[in-house]
C-alpha cells in the first residue's frame, strides 16, 4: 500500500518542492530551522499549560515529531499545516489532549487542527470523531 502526502497552499511550498523532487529552495536550512523552532514553541508552551497546572509530563520534541509525520488530523482527516502566518489559523496543528484532566503526555495526545480542537472542548474524543465522520444526507 502506498503512502500519499498532499500538500495545499502558499505555506507548504516547501514540502511541495520537495515531494516533487524539484530544485531545492534557496533557503531549504532556514525553513527546516524555523519549522523547528515552531515545534519547539510550541513544546514549551505545551510544557508551560502543564506546569501551571502542577503537572508534569513526559512528553519531548521526538514524540510531537512522529505525530507530526502523518500531517493529518486525526478527527477531519485534512491535513494541517507545520507553518502559518496567522496566529489563529484553523489549519494549524495542535496538541489534543485525549483526557483533559490528564497532562500533555505521549500517550495522551492526538494530532489536530486549531479547528477541531477548540471544536471538541471536554467532549469525549471517539464520540467527537464520530459525528465529524458523519455525512448527513438530507432526502
Amino acid at each position: 500500500m502506498e503512502k500519499k502526502i498532499f500538500f495545499s497552499g502558499k505555506n507548504n511550498r516547501y514540502q511541495i518542492k520537495k515531494l516533487n523532487g524539484s530544485e531545492p529552495l534557496k533557503n531549504e536550512l532556514r525553513v527546516n530551522i524555523d519549522a523547528d523552532k515552531n515545534i519547539c514553541k510550541k513544546f514549551y508552551g505545551y510544557k508551560s499549560q502543564d506546569k501551571k497546572r502542577g503537572w508534569t509530563n513526559n512528553l519531548e520534541v521526538s514524540d510531537i515529531s512522529e505525530l507530526l509525520a502523518n500531517l493529518e488530523c486525526y478527527y477531519c482527516k485534512n491535513s494541517v499545516l507545520l507553518d502559518y502566518e496567522t496566529k489563529l489559523h484553523p489549519m494549524q496543528w495542535t496538541l489534543d489532549r485525549i483526557n483533559n484532566d490528564l497532562p500533555h503526555n505521549k500517550d495522551n495526545v492526538l494530532l489536530s487542527c486549531l479547528k477541531c480542537n477548540l471544536e471538541r472542548r471536554r467532549k469525549n474524543a471517539d464520540h467527537f470523531l464520530f459525528t465529524k465522520s458523519l455525512t448527513v444526507v438530507k432526502v
